[in-house]
Order: C-alpha cells, then sequence, then structure tokens
C-alpha cells in the first residue's frame, strides 16, 4: 500500500508548505500592526513554528504500528506476486496492449516535455543572470 501511503505524505507535505508559510505570514504581520518592531518579530515566530514542530512530534509518537492481522501472510504474497506475475505476461503477449502501450509512453513524454521545457527555460535564465550577478 505504499502508493496510498506515498499520497497522504505528500499530501501532508503541500498543505505544510502552504499553510505553514501563510502561518509564518499571517504572524509576522499582526505583529507589524501592532507595533512589534521588526527585529523583534522574528524570535516570536520562531518560537511558534518550534512550538507547532514539538506538537507534530507528539502527534508521530502517538501514531501506532499497523496490527500484525493487517499484514499479508507468506503465502498469501505469494500468491498475488504470482498473480501479478501472470497479469504481466499476459499484458506482454497483446500486440493491441503493446501499442496502447507505446502510445500512452508517447504521451508521458509529450507530458514530460510540456513540464521540462518551462523549467529549463526559467533554469536557463537563472542561470544568465547569477553570471552577470557574479561578474
Amino acid at each position: 500500500m505504499v502508493g496510498a501511503i506515498h499520497g497522504r505524505l505528500l499530501t501532508a507535505w503541500a498543505t505544510t508548505g502552504v499553510l505553514g508559510s501563510v502561518l509564518v505570514n499571517y504572524i509576522r504581520e499582526h505583529q507589524f500592526e501592532h507595533g512589534v518592531a521588526r527585529a523583534d518579530a522574528y524570535p516570536i515566530t520562531m518560537n511558534i513554528l518550534a512550538g507547532l514542530l514539538i506538537l507534530s512530534f507528539v502527534c508521530d509518537w502517538v501514531v501506532k504500528s499497523v496490527a500484525d492481522q493487517h499484514y499479508m501472510t507468506d503465502e498469501e504474497l505469494k500468491e498475488e506476486k504470482k498473480t501479478s506475475d501472470d497479469t504481466h505476461l499476459h499484458f506482454i503477449d497483446d500486440a493491441e496492449a503493446l501499442a496502447d502501450e507505446a502510445s500512452h509512453n508517447a504521451k508521458v513524454f509529450l507530458a514530460w516535455l510540456a513540464v521540462w521545457i518551462p523549467l529549463g527555460w526559467g533554469i536557463w535564465m537563472t542561470l544568465q543572470k547569477a553570471v552577470i550577478l557574479f561578474k
């Protein structure tokens, strides 16, 4: 069940990335509005973040291990592996499935291309500006 766990982990990281930065920014702006000097705003914010880290540590500590009844036995694992191997072999024998896989691979390639072209352009522009900055 790595897919489900990985999805939850990525969702938690993304949520933390968004909400954490919003929370820090809100606290900082709130302090500035109430007359706290800029130099004094950061220790308070960092103490709040340290408290949140301690809270997350406690939450991780409270989580229990998965009960043994939910684990697969060796026999179930062998059967699952055999079933997945049989499905994979059947898939490769089918010529139409191979054509579908080639079409899928082309779509994946184009999707990655759509990601890497702007990313590559951004990296190139950043490098150009960095060279100018360090001359």
